[in-house]
């Protein structure tokens, strides 16, 4: 057997390690590996399949695992949302447990304030060419 220096990190440590602070908007964004499709990063666990890495950050800074009981509003499942709409953050500060039915309003919310944002902006615009 090898005499090794090299101490073994707990799990909480090697996922730490993965993160990049962003000091503009407090993400701590994973820069370890992502989906096949690129989309959300995922996590690597022993003896199960890859996981994505908020829900690995929930379930560390809550000390329990999502839940995987069905909510009780008739949802199919729970689900991490981020409270700041970037996907590669894992600062369990800007991540919520939602019903799948609250995402999915969260995300409507969203996508109304953006269109509402860019309606305003281009009007702001048109104001601005006339005067």
């Amino acid at each position: 057997m090898k005499n090794s220096t090299k101490t073994l990190k707990t799990f909480a440590e090697r996922f730490r390690a993965k993160i990049s602070l962003d000091t503009a908007t407090g993400c701590y964004n994973w820069t370890g590996g992502r989906a096949s499709q690129g989309r959300y990063p995922i996590v690597g666990v022993t003896g199960q399949a890859p996981r994505y890495a908020h829900n690995i950050a929930w379930e560390i800074a809550n000390g329990r695992p999502v839940p995987r009981t069905k909510p009780s509003d008739g949802s199919r499942r729970w689900e991490v949302h981020h409270r700041c709409q970037n996907r590669a953050c894992v600062n369990p500060d800007h991540l919520l447990l939602l019903t799948s039915k609250q995402h999915t309003k969260a995300h409507q919310k969203l996508r109304e304030a953006q269109k509402a944002e860019a309606a305003l902006a281009k009007m702001t615009a048109l104001d601005d060419q006339a005067a």
